[in-house]
């Protein structure tokens, strides 16, 4: 992958990043559940912070993908068959692809089509990885999307801080995708965002009038980008039908935005709630142990 010497790291031309690139970067899982239901996890631009010691460890070392640990949960393993993960270890909105030949937009969706072929599909993302959700989820005709403070536009990423992006601006074949907006319009999902979130705000903007009623819009009181839900909600949200979340969430706009906390007790059935919590405060205090040892 070329690259310029005066970026920073990721995308200076570095040697290690295009070992890395050589490499498939996706993982399948398949459960064993006969569901014919696929979910697909994309990556955000947080997969990794931007050094060289970081992406050793995260990535070369620990083979890191977004999603793994919310993957695990046995709700997630029974709802779906397969679950893929896909990583942009770029991080520039996977214009680049997630490896050497699989290197553009559309060799990502021939890839994801291949994979999907007979099941019904999930997509899901955080920020970068919502717009990636959204994305795919038109190229492979999905039963829904996810998008966690997903961006539908990347047009305000051209710029130095983005060089794939920066690069591309005039590239026909690569920013065709650089709004999606209208995407909404005709692909339904549900758009999770946090409103008082100055990143945000603005991407909110493209598509609050849409007029797509398969397309939910959340609100949550929150100032997180990408992170703007308790984590422990996660399972049980990726393992709903869209029946049951369009009613759970049509109660839930009865109310003002809710914080993470009211959001989660108001969203999760009283008993799932105790035991999510449970369980997260063990991992929490297993963690900080963890650490001071």
């Amino acid at each position: 992958m070329p690259g310029y010497k005066n970026f920073p790291f990721p995308w200076n031309g570095s040697k290690l990043l295009e070992r890395e690139y050589e490499k498939d970067n996706y993982r399948l899982i398949r459960t064993g559940s006969k569901t014919g239901r696929a979910i697909i996890f994309f990556s955000s631009n947080g997969l990794y912070p931007n050094t060289e010691q970081e992406f050793t460890e995260i990535i070369t070392q620990n083979d890191r993908y977004e999603w793994e640990n919310i993957a695990n949960d046995k709700r997630i393993m029974q709802y779906y068959e397969l679950i893929i993960f896909i990583r942009d270890i770029y991080k520039q909105w996977h214009i680049t692809g997630i490896n050497a030949k699989i290197n553009t937009v559309e060799k990502i969706a021939d890839f994801l089509k291949n994979l999907t072929a007979g099941f019904e599909v999930t997509t899901c993302g955080s920020s970068s990885g919502g717009y990636a959700a959204v994305l795919f989820a038109h190229f492979l005709n999905a039963e829904r999307f996810f998008s966690i403070s997903g961006q539908f536009s990347i047009k305000h990423q051209i710029s130095s801080e983005s060089p794939f992006v920066l690069m591309n601006a005039s590239n026909p074949a690569v920013n065709k995708y650089y709004d999606i907006s209208n995407l909404t319009q005709v692909w339904g999902g549900y758009y999770i965002w946090p409103k008082e979130c100055q990143i945000d705000i603005a991407q909110h903007e493209l598509v609050k009038n849409n007029a797509n009623p398969n397309f939910i819009i959340v609100e949550t009181q929150s100032r997180h980008h990408g992170t703007n839900i308790a984590t422990f909600c996660y399972p049980y949200l990726l393992s709903r039908s869209n029946q049951e979340l369009n009613s759970i969430f049509r109660k839930l706009n009865n109310y003002p935005p809710l914080k993470r906390w009211s959001f989660a007790f108001k969203f999760l059935p009283l008993g799932v709630f105790v035991v999510d919590v449970v369980k997260h405060v063990i991992r929490k205090m297993r963690m900080k142990l963890t650490h001071k040892i």
